[in-house]
């Protein structure tokens, strides 16, 4: 596809997408409005609201770019969709998931005093980069996956934490293990979060047995609209690879 069909295909994104901008609300901060829905890459037991459509887009190396947008029809219930583009930014062809990728959630308990908000989901949203003739993700998805988060107050301001497990239909059957998955979330202005997630990928033998340790910064840029820049494997486990992944994200929220 030549340069001018991509500018084509961002143009409209960006034309559909952008004037309901101002009337999204964000994740990041102190003063968030909505709740963080991911550490880095794994779930956290966040949801959007009842009548919520929500959007997230990311851009990873080599042109690659995750769009995905999800509703809840019900409260503590989310739905939704998207796509992976291989080579969207860039001069080679782009390549598609021919198959949508999925995710489903709901949230079995809300976080109470003592005790975490628990969720149970199912996500077919792998990261890094895609292999268009495996089909396959540098990381797998987290398929089938509980996850637990619980927000605490101390000095420096909210910190949440997360974790769960997961088992993903990725791998090759015998390949396929139970995976774990932690992580904190640490509000430092009322407009900024710092996020760190260790994933075990136990089950990813692109890995070593040092598992994924990543991190992401998110600030509200205008009226909560959540601007996302990720550090993926610092500690170079990646063995195609050995390097850090700088991704970059945006994600807002529209009531309906």
């Amino acid at each position: 596809m030549r340069p001018t069909k991509r500018i084509s295909i961002l143009s409209v994104f960006f034309l559909i997408f952008c004037p309901f901008l101002l009337c999204s609300q964000g994740t990041s901060g102190e003063n968030a409005s909505y709740e963080s829905r991911t550490i880095v890459d794994m779930p956290t037991a966040g949801i959007s609201p009842k009548k919520s459509l929500t959007v997230y887009s990311l851009v990873r190396e080599k042109g690659s770019v995750l769009l995905e947008s999800s509703y809840s029809p019900f409260e503590d219930v989310q739905v939704g969709g998207g796509f992976v583009f291989n080579n969207l930014i860039g001069i080679n062809d782009i390549e598609t998931s021919l198959l949508p990728l999925v995710h489903l959630k709901w949230r079995m308990m809300n976080e109470r005093t003592f005790l975490p908000a628990v969720l149970l989901g199912f996500s077919t949203f792998g990261r890094g980069n895609f292999d268009h003739s495996s089909r396959t993700f540098q990381t797998n998805s987290p398929g089938i996956y509980l996850a637990l988060s619980k927000e605490w107050r101390w000095n420096l301001g909210s910190l949440s934490t997360h974790g769960g497990v997961n088992y993903s239909f990725d791998p090759l059957e015998s390949n396929r293990k139970p995976n774990y998955f932690f992580g904190l979330e640490q509000a430092l202005t009322s407009r900024l979060s710092v996020l760190l997630e260790y994933n075990a990928v136990v089950d990813n033998i692109r890995y070593s047995s040092g598992g994924l340790l990543s991190t992401a910064f998110r600030y509200s840029i205008v009226k909560g609209v959540t601007l996302e820049f990720q550090l993926r494997d610092l500690l170079k486990n990646n063995t195609p690879t050995n390097s850090i992944s700088r991704n970059v994200g945006l994600d807002f929220i529209i009531p309906l």
